[in-house]
This record gives structure tokens, sequence and C-alpha cells, in this order.
């Protein structure tokens, strides 16, 4: 049976899923106000790896604020737009299949490999549902192999010039392949 009364307890009101940004970071990340009274909150946003900035784009997150008050208090949208180096170049493309019941979009594996020796120095990647992918790169000559079970894999080699974007797209034939005449 439901009762009629309820309460909140005190630092449970604001029970919202919240997640660490890891490139996100204020100064000082707790205090305590007097009533009237402001606060200057350093904002800092760190573009590295071992932040979980991998890539240059666009990044967001909201800073969530948290008070005793009766008032609510919207959350602060931060963005953080990311250049890639001066060295760098994208290679984008799409990777698609020839079934036997058409052309499809194929959510491939894309190795990307610093050539000349594919010694395994490069990334690896998950093409979308629509088989396209993306990734900046240091300028240089990469092999492209893409690969997904039940297609026939292939690659190529492109070359990553300075501020360049390339496009390499790929056709994969069905494996088994499709019976004569369909």
């Amino acid at each position: 049976m439901g009762s009629r009364d309820s309460e909140v307890l005190a630092g449970l009101e604001q029970c919202d899923e919240a997640a660490d940004v890891p490139w996100l970071s204020t100064s000082p990340s707790s205090f305590t106000l007097g009533a009237g009274k402001s606060r200057t909150v350093t904002v800092t946003l760190t573009a590295t790896a071992a932040a979980g900035v991998a890539q240059p784009g666009k990044y967001t997150a909201e800073l969530g604020l948290r008070t005793d008050t009766p008032y609510a208090v919207p959350n602060v949208s931060v963005e953080m737009n990311v250049s890639p180096p001066p060295s760098w170049g994208k290679v984008q493309g799409h990777v698609l299949g020839q079934s036997c019941s058409g052309q499809v979009g194929v959510k491939a594996i894309v190795r990307l490999n610093l050539l000349p020796d594919g010694s395994g120095v490069g990334v690896t990647l998950h093409a979308d549902a629509s088989g396209a992918f993306a990734w900046w790169l240091p300028k240089g000559n990469y092999q492209i192999i893409v690969a997904k079970d039940g297609w026939v894999p292939e690659a190529t080699t492109v070359k990553i010039e300075a501020g360049i974007v390339r496009t390499s797209d790929f056709m994969l034939d069905a494996d088994p392949p499709c019976p004569s005449g369909v």
C-alpha cells in the first residue's frame, strides 16, 4: 500500500546519472558558498590521448552543479573543438558489399598500417552501419585493409598528406559468392 507522505533525504535529491569526462576538470571541484556570495571556477579542457581524446573533432559535455537550495540550477554546456596537428591528414571512405540481394553497407573492420613495412604500427577502426569510416593520421603511406566475416577482404595503399582528406571506398564481394544467374 502506498503512502501520501514522502521526504527527500539530504544529498540524494539530485540523483541523475553522471559520468566523469576525462578531458574536463574543474578547480575547485567543490566548495561552499554563503548566501549572496559567488565563486569563480576554472574549467580546464585537456586534448590528449591520456584524457580520452584520440582524434580531432568536437567534444561536448555538461557540467552538473549540485546544490542544497530549493532552486533549480541548470547544467552548464561545455564544448571543446580539437584541431588536427598541421602534419596530419584524414582518410575517409565507405565499405560496401555486393550481396546477392544488392549493394549494402558493411560494418567491416578497417585496419590502417603505416608503411613501408606494415609492421603493425597503425590503428584498427570499425565502419558504422552504413559502412562509413574516417580517421586522422600523421602524414605517411598507409596500407588499408578491410575485412568482415562473409565477405572477401580487400586492401589498398594510400598516401596521407598534411591537411588533405583522402577518400578510399571499398566494394567487397560476398563469400561464398552468389549463385550464377542471381
